[in-house]
């Protein structure tokens, strides 16, 4: 019989619209865990911004396509003393680094956490996407984690339907502004093409050409591999998003999670959503290549494309 090992918390690694929210939501339903949804979120550092964010909720659910049962910072302690000694973190902490934090601060931040929960006698769940170029932060003695994965052309076409890439691009031009690479070298790809921003309109997403189209498509699939490339270098159970519908998978990933934190989760509610634009071919930039080859392992990465994605650059 496979012996279930203590642990003291359960995170949840993924970036921006890869099904994060809806794994979440699986494991909430067990009583006996406490879920914290994006512990560095922005808002978290801004009472009144978590105020207009309750009285929000259902209208930003509909907004963002969530499926969360509870109001996402249900369960943080907002007291005057948390506010001021642990969540005010996120005001120097830094989506795709923490150049301004150091990886220990951020932990202690996750480690408090942990014990609050536990004061509760409660597992905490961890949903975390702003780590996702910093995965070294989530080594703690005693978790479990899990990564999810989900394809780069639905990842790409759910977050411009969601933001258009704008804070995406935000970040790149102020880390490159910084000389921090490999964001130096994305931004001067993109002052190089002169890409023009792309339009949603009546549902539909609209490029200036299909140069436009594969530059943007380009830099938004590097930053998606390069977080690929750094956490698997890290003990996860990985789960591919797109394969949740095969019911041999799904239940061996349930297996799998049952094994290693005693939590049952089912996905027998999982619904694979059906949109013609996520079947699109598009070209990946020839200098965005090299970029590939220069900041990460080749070898590594078509491994890591070709088993989970049948993916060849």
């Amino acid at each position: 019989m496979h012996q279930i090992k203590k642990i003291k918390a359960i995170f949840i690694q993924n970036f921006f619209r890869s099904g994060g929210s809806y794994l979440f939501n699986q494991f909430i339903d067990n009583e006996n865990i406490m879920g914290f949804y994006e512990p560095f979120h922005e808002d978290l550092s801004d009472l009144k911004k978590i105020d207009v964010a309750r009285k929000e909720f259902q209208k930003r659910k509909k907004q963002f396509n969530h499926p969360n049962k509870e109001f996402y910072f249900q369960n943080f302690p907002l007291n005057k003393e948390w506010f001021e000694n642990f969540h005010k973190i996120n005001v120097r902490l830094n989506f795709f680094n923490i150049k301004n934090q150091s990886v220990s601060v951020v932990q202690e931040y996750l480690k408090n956490l942990m014990s609050y929960s536990a004061s509760f006698d409660r597992l905490p769940l961890f949903k975390i996407n702003r780590l996702y170029l910093n995965p070294e932060i989530l080594e703690l003695d005693g978790v479990y984690k899990i990564f999810l994965l989900r394809e780069p052309i639905s990842t790409f076409i759910s977050n411009i339907r969601l933001n258009l890439l704008r804070p995406y691009y935000n970040k790149i031009f102020q880390l490159a502004n910084e000389e921090i690479e490999p964001f130096k070298s994305l931004w001067n790809l993109v002052v190089s093409n002169n890409i023009n921003n792309i339009t949603f309109e009546k549902e539909k997403i609209n490029f200036a050409s299909k140069k436009d189209m594969e530059i943007h498509y380009s830099i938004f699939f590097f930053i998606w591999l390069f977080g690929l490339y750094k956490n698997f270098k890290f003990d996860y159970t990985f789960i591919n998003y797109g394969k949740l519908d095969n019911l041999n998978y799904s239940k061996k990933i349930t297996e799998e999670i049952s094994n290693n934190c005693g939590v049952k989760v089912k996905f027998s509610n999982f619904v694979k959503k059906k949109d013609e634009t996520y079947d699109l071919q598009i070209h990946l930039n020839e200098k965005i290549i090299f970029l590939i080859n220069k900041f990460m392992n080749r070898e590594k990465i078509d491994q890591i494309l070709f088993d989970n994605f049948d993916i060849l650059l």
